[in-house]
Protein backbone atom coordinates (compact mmCIF):
# COMPACT_ATOMS: atom_id res chain seq x y z
CA UNK A 1 0.00 0.00 0.00
CA UNK A 2 1.66 3.39 -0.91
CA UNK A 3 1.41 5.85 1.87
CA UNK A 4 0.53 9.33 1.35
CA UNK A 5 2.92 10.92 3.41
CA UNK A 6 1.94 14.85 3.55
CA UNK A 7 -1.58 13.37 4.59
CA UNK A 8 -1.30 10.72 7.55
CA UNK A 9 2.19 9.47 8.86
CA UNK A 10 -0.52 6.99 10.81
CA UNK A 11 -3.54 5.11 10.03
CA UNK A 12 -5.57 2.45 11.05
CA UNK A 13 -5.25 1.04 7.48
CA UNK A 14 -1.27 1.31 7.29
CA UNK A 15 -0.68 -0.17 10.43
CA UNK A 16 -2.84 -3.14 9.57
CA UNK A 17 -0.50 -3.71 7.15
CA UNK A 18 2.32 -2.49 8.76
CA UNK A 19 2.06 -4.02 12.69
CA UNK A 20 2.75 -7.63 11.87
CA UNK A 21 6.16 -7.04 10.58
CA UNK A 22 6.23 -4.66 13.73
CA UNK A 23 5.49 -7.14 15.97
CA UNK A 24 8.00 -9.71 14.90
CA UNK A 25 11.03 -7.14 15.98
CA UNK A 26 12.18 -8.29 19.43
CA UNK A 27 10.68 -6.33 22.16
CA UNK A 28 14.21 -5.94 23.58
CA UNK A 29 14.08 -4.47 27.05
CA UNK A 30 16.64 -2.21 28.72
CA UNK A 31 14.77 -1.88 31.95
CA UNK A 32 15.47 0.32 34.90
CA UNK A 33 14.84 -3.57 37.13
CA UNK A 34 13.75 -7.02 36.70
CA UNK A 35 10.41 -6.46 37.50
CA UNK A 36 9.88 -5.01 34.75
CA UNK A 37 11.61 -7.45 32.93
CA UNK A 38 9.57 -10.37 34.15
CA UNK A 39 6.34 -8.24 33.62
CA UNK A 40 7.42 -7.71 29.94
CA UNK A 41 7.54 -12.10 30.28
CA UNK A 42 4.64 -12.46 31.84
CA UNK A 43 2.48 -10.49 29.42
CA UNK A 44 4.06 -11.82 26.22
CA UNK A 45 3.35 -15.27 27.93
CA UNK A 46 -0.36 -14.29 29.01
CA UNK A 47 0.48 -15.46 32.54
CA UNK A 48 -2.32 -13.40 34.40
CA UNK A 49 -1.45 -14.85 37.94
CA UNK A 50 2.29 -13.67 37.33
CA UNK A 51 0.70 -9.97 36.13
CA UNK A 52 -1.25 -9.62 39.06
CA UNK A 53 1.50 -10.36 41.23
CA UNK A 54 3.99 -8.38 39.95
CA UNK A 55 1.19 -5.66 40.12
CA UNK A 56 0.59 -5.87 43.37
CA UNK A 57 4.35 -5.86 44.14
CA UNK A 58 4.21 -2.34 43.17
CA UNK A 59 6.36 -2.89 39.11
CA UNK A 60 5.66 0.34 37.41
CA UNK A 61 3.15 -1.16 34.43
CA UNK A 62 4.25 2.11 32.20
CA UNK A 63 7.88 0.75 31.60
CA UNK A 64 8.92 1.38 28.58
CA UNK A 65 10.47 -1.77 26.16
CA UNK A 66 11.82 -1.74 22.88
CA UNK A 67 10.55 1.55 20.47
CA UNK A 68 8.74 2.59 23.99
CA UNK A 69 6.26 -0.22 23.45
CA UNK A 70 4.40 -0.74 27.36
CA UNK A 71 2.78 -3.58 28.64
CA UNK A 72 -0.61 -2.78 27.86
CA UNK A 73 0.61 -2.07 23.88
CA UNK A 74 1.59 -6.05 24.25
CA UNK A 75 -1.20 -7.32 25.60
CA UNK A 76 -3.87 -5.61 23.48
CA UNK A 77 -1.84 -6.73 20.82
CA UNK A 78 -1.55 -10.21 21.74
CA UNK A 79 -5.40 -9.85 22.57
CA UNK A 80 -5.36 -10.79 26.39
CA UNK A 81 -8.28 -8.72 27.75
CA UNK A 82 -7.87 -10.15 31.16
CA UNK A 83 -4.26 -8.48 31.40
CA UNK A 84 -5.37 -5.69 29.42
CA UNK A 85 -8.33 -5.01 32.14
CA UNK A 86 -5.57 -5.79 35.11
CA UNK A 87 -3.10 -3.02 33.22
CA UNK A 88 -6.20 -0.34 32.98
CA UNK A 89 -6.85 -1.04 36.85
CA UNK A 90 -3.19 -0.29 37.74
CA UNK A 91 -2.96 2.95 35.84
CA UNK A 92 -1.57 2.01 32.73
CA UNK A 93 -1.43 4.61 30.43
CA UNK A 94 -4.59 3.82 27.73
CA UNK A 95 -2.79 6.37 25.32
CA UNK A 96 0.92 5.62 25.01
CA UNK A 97 2.40 5.48 21.84
CA UNK A 98 5.61 3.64 20.57
CA UNK A 99 8.23 5.17 18.71
CA UNK A 100 8.65 3.39 15.59
CA UNK A 101 4.83 3.65 14.13
CA UNK A 102 2.96 5.66 16.58
CA UNK A 103 0.97 2.75 17.12
CA UNK A 104 -1.42 2.57 20.48
CA UNK A 105 -3.10 -0.34 22.69
CA UNK A 106 -5.58 0.75 20.60
CA UNK A 107 -4.98 0.93 16.83
CA UNK A 108 -3.12 -2.22 17.48
CA UNK A 109 -6.48 -4.12 19.58
CA UNK A 110 -8.47 -2.34 16.77
CA UNK A 111 -6.12 -3.80 13.81
CA UNK A 112 -6.77 -7.54 14.97
CA UNK A 113 -10.10 -7.25 15.35
CA UNK A 114 -10.18 -7.01 19.28
CA UNK A 115 -13.79 -6.42 20.22
CA UNK A 116 -13.72 -6.76 23.86
CA UNK A 117 -10.42 -4.88 24.06
CA UNK A 118 -11.24 -2.14 21.74
CA UNK A 119 -14.19 -1.62 24.48
CA UNK A 120 -12.31 -1.50 27.48
CA UNK A 121 -10.24 0.87 26.04
CA UNK A 122 -12.57 3.45 25.10
CA UNK A 123 -14.28 3.26 28.02
CA UNK A 124 -10.91 4.33 29.90
CA UNK A 125 -10.38 7.28 27.26
CA UNK A 126 -8.62 5.79 24.22
CA UNK A 127 -8.48 8.53 21.75
CA UNK A 128 -8.50 7.82 17.75
CA UNK A 129 -12.18 5.94 18.27
CA UNK A 130 -13.41 8.22 15.18
CA UNK A 131 -10.25 6.13 13.13
CA UNK A 132 -11.49 3.11 14.66
CA UNK A 133 -14.88 3.47 13.67
CA UNK A 134 -14.09 4.25 9.79
CA UNK A 135 -11.82 1.70 9.58
CA UNK A 136 -14.59 -1.57 11.11
CA UNK A 137 -17.02 0.22 8.94
CA UNK A 138 -14.38 0.19 5.72
CA UNK A 139 -13.65 -3.53 6.67
CA UNK A 140 -17.06 -4.75 7.52
CA UNK A 141 -16.23 -5.20 11.14
CA UNK A 142 -20.03 -4.92 12.47
CA UNK A 143 -19.29 -6.14 16.07
CA UNK A 144 -16.61 -3.00 15.79
CA UNK A 145 -18.57 -0.48 14.51
CA UNK A 146 -21.10 -1.47 16.90
CA UNK A 147 -19.31 -1.14 20.03
CA UNK A 148 -17.24 2.08 18.54
CA UNK A 149 -21.21 3.33 18.45
CA UNK A 150 -21.88 2.24 22.06
CA UNK A 151 -18.85 3.91 23.70
CA UNK A 152 -20.63 7.72 23.38
CA UNK A 153 -21.52 10.04 20.80
CA UNK A 154 -19.89 10.50 17.53
CA UNK A 155 -19.25 13.66 15.23
CA UNK A 156 -21.77 13.52 12.20
CA UNK A 157 -18.89 14.39 9.84
CA UNK A 158 -17.19 11.08 11.03
CA UNK A 159 -21.00 8.70 10.78
CA UNK A 160 -21.21 10.15 7.45
CA UNK A 161 -17.44 9.36 6.33
CA UNK A 162 -17.77 5.83 7.77
CA UNK A 163 -21.31 5.41 6.15
CA UNK A 164 -19.53 6.57 2.52
CA UNK A 165 -16.83 4.17 3.44
CA UNK A 166 -19.41 1.01 3.97
CA UNK A 167 -21.53 2.23 1.54
CA UNK A 168 -18.93 2.08 -1.69
CA UNK A 169 -17.76 -1.43 0.14
CA UNK A 170 -21.68 -2.47 0.17
CA UNK A 171 -21.37 -3.62 4.22
CA UNK A 172 -25.57 -3.78 4.04
CA UNK A 173 -25.25 -4.63 7.38
CA UNK A 174 -22.99 -1.96 8.81
CA UNK A 175 -24.83 0.89 6.74
CA UNK A 176 -28.44 0.00 7.93
CA UNK A 177 -26.23 0.37 11.85
CA UNK A 178 -24.80 3.57 10.60
CA UNK A 179 -28.18 4.96 9.48
CA UNK A 180 -29.73 3.84 12.31
CA UNK A 181 -27.30 6.12 14.49
CA UNK A 182 -27.90 8.78 12.82
CA UNK A 183 -25.45 8.94 9.67
CA UNK A 184 -26.47 10.65 6.24
CA UNK A 185 -24.45 11.00 3.21
CA UNK A 186 -21.48 13.31 2.51
CA UNK A 187 -22.02 15.85 0.50
CA UNK A 188 -21.49 15.12 -3.15
CA UNK A 189 -17.61 15.79 -4.54
CA UNK A 190 -18.46 16.37 -8.15
CA UNK A 191 -18.57 20.18 -8.20
CA UNK A 192 -17.39 21.80 -11.12
CA UNK A 193 -14.81 24.48 -10.18
CA UNK A 194 -13.54 27.36 -12.79
CA UNK A 195 -9.90 26.64 -14.09
CA UNK A 196 -9.09 30.14 -13.16
CA UNK A 197 -10.19 29.37 -9.53
CA UNK A 198 -7.96 26.46 -9.64
CA UNK A 199 -5.05 27.66 -10.78
CA UNK A 200 -4.98 30.30 -7.72
CA UNK A 201 -4.70 27.23 -5.86
CA UNK A 202 -1.44 25.72 -7.50
CA UNK A 203 1.73 26.42 -5.50
CA UNK A 204 3.88 25.00 -2.36
CA UNK A 205 2.27 25.15 0.91
CA UNK A 206 4.39 24.06 3.96
CA UNK A 207 3.10 23.19 7.59
CA UNK A 208 5.18 24.76 10.51
CA UNK A 209 6.80 21.22 10.72
CA UNK A 210 8.15 21.66 7.65
CA UNK A 211 6.34 19.18 5.64
CA UNK A 212 5.01 20.81 2.14
CA UNK A 213 2.30 20.12 0.02
CA UNK A 214 2.81 20.84 -3.84
CA UNK A 215 -0.37 21.29 -5.94
CA UNK A 216 -0.59 21.35 -9.46
CA UNK A 217 -3.01 20.64 -12.53
CA UNK A 218 -3.18 17.94 -13.99
CA UNK A 219 -5.66 17.41 -16.94
CA UNK A 220 -7.89 20.38 -15.52
CA UNK A 221 -7.72 18.57 -11.64
CA UNK A 222 -5.91 19.90 -8.76
CA UNK A 223 -3.40 16.85 -7.95
CA UNK A 224 -0.61 16.39 -4.67
CA UNK A 225 3.01 16.18 -6.59
CA UNK A 226 2.52 12.56 -5.02
CA UNK A 227 -0.06 11.87 -8.16
CA UNK A 228 -3.67 11.45 -5.69
CA UNK A 229 -5.96 14.13 -6.76
CA UNK A 230 -8.67 16.22 -5.23
CA UNK A 231 -12.48 16.06 -5.74
CA UNK A 232 -14.38 19.59 -5.17
CA UNK A 233 -17.14 20.13 -2.86
CA UNK A 234 -17.34 23.81 -3.50
CA UNK A 235 -14.86 26.35 -4.74
CA UNK A 236 -12.58 26.23 -1.44
CA UNK A 237 -13.72 22.34 0.00
CA UNK A 238 -12.30 19.01 -1.64
CA UNK A 239 -11.91 15.61 -0.83
CA UNK A 240 -8.58 13.36 -1.63
CA UNK A 241 -9.92 11.21 -4.61
CA UNK A 242 -10.27 7.78 -3.04
CA UNK A 243 -10.27 8.86 0.19
CA UNK A 244 -13.47 10.65 1.84
CA UNK A 245 -12.00 10.32 5.18
CA UNK A 246 -9.43 13.22 4.36
CA UNK A 247 -10.73 17.05 2.77
CA UNK A 248 -8.87 19.69 1.80
CA UNK A 249 -10.18 23.25 2.73
CA UNK A 250 -8.43 26.01 1.45
CA UNK A 251 -8.14 29.75 3.12
CA UNK A 252 -8.59 32.69 1.17
CA UNK A 253 -8.12 36.86 1.63
CA UNK A 254 -9.84 38.43 -0.89
CA UNK A 255 -8.94 36.36 -3.99
CA UNK A 256 -5.28 35.64 -2.34
CA UNK A 257 -5.04 31.98 -1.35
CA UNK A 258 -3.29 32.26 2.14
CA UNK A 259 -3.16 28.38 3.31
CA UNK A 260 -5.15 25.12 3.20
CA UNK A 261 -6.02 23.21 6.28
CA UNK A 262 -6.17 19.68 5.88
CA UNK A 263 -8.73 17.44 7.77
CA UNK A 264 -8.93 13.95 8.84
CA UNK A 265 -11.02 12.25 11.64
CA UNK A 266 -9.83 13.77 14.91
CA UNK A 267 -7.05 15.62 13.62
CA UNK A 268 -6.14 18.74 11.26
CA UNK A 269 -2.89 20.40 9.96
CA UNK A 270 -2.76 23.60 8.57
CA UNK A 271 0.00 24.32 5.54
CA UNK A 272 0.80 28.07 4.69
CA UNK A 273 0.89 29.24 1.11
CA UNK A 274 4.90 29.51 0.41
CA UNK A 275 5.18 29.50 -3.31
CA UNK A 276 2.78 30.46 -6.37
CA UNK A 277 2.70 27.56 -9.29
CA UNK A 278 6.06 25.27 -9.16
Amino acid sequence: MRLIVAFRLTTLSYLRQMIPLFCLLPPILFAADKGEEDLLLAVRKNDVESVKALIAGKVNVNAKYRYDRTPLSFASDRGSSEIVKLLLDAGADVNAKDNFYGATPLSLASSKGYVEIVGMLLQRGASGRESVLIDAADQNKAAMVQMVLKAGKIDGDILSIALDKASKQRHEEIVAILKKAGAVPLPSADFRVELDILRRYEGVYRHESGRELTLSLKSGRLCLEEGSCLDAVNNVTFRLENDSGVSVVFDLDGERVVSLTVKEPGDSSTFKRVGAKP
